[in-house]
């Protein structure tokens, strides 16, 4: 992970979700970093496809996250992009959510090859847009930020 995905999730928290809770945060291994810093006082789940270095739990496939719903956040950054079908698993995401629930989303907008084991997407405002809708959730917000010169990621937000 990179400081500007940390900065882009700690400001998200900040602007959208004040309080503390559950957080289900989907992409957990640590490969150069995690999330897990800013949700002191939270009840922090880390899943992913495989148990390692900030994995909580092991996901039964790539779609599903052996969790009942009932988080009150659920975050993934730069884990999209290395996902077969990022639809299905932002449906799944989204089941993990209680009502009024957020989800935090960042991926790479124009970001260099780095296959983790795949990379496979880049995305948009519009592209996030589609797949918190198409999950059956509240579009808040999406933008693209500034990493670097030659990198950029894409951020949103959804609600139940």
């Amino acid at each position: 992970m990179h400081n500007s995905s940390m900065k882009l999730m700690q400001n998200m928290l900040h602007t959208y979700y004040k309080q503390t809770g559950i957080v289900v945060d989907v992409g957990s291994l640590d490969v150069n970093g995690t999330y897990r810093q800013l949700f002191n006082g939270w009840l922090y789940h880390g899943v992913d496809l495989a148990m390692g270095k900030n994995v909580d739990l092991v996901m039964k496939d790539e779609y599903s996250i052996p969790l009942p719903s009932g988080a009150d956040l659920v975050i993934s950054g730069q884990t999209l992009e290395h996902c077969r079908n990022p639809f299905k698993l932002v449906v799944e995401m989204a089941r993990l959510l209680r009502p009024k629930g957020y989800l935090f989303l960042i991926a790479p907008f124009r970001w260099t090859k780095h296959r983790y084991p795949i990379d496979c997407w880049r995305f948009l405002p519009d592209g996030m847009k589609c797949l918190i809708e198409d999950a059956g959730l509240k579009f808040i917000d999406s933008k693209i930020s500034k990493s670097s010169n030659t990198e950029d990621d894409c951020w949103a937000v959804g609600q139940k």
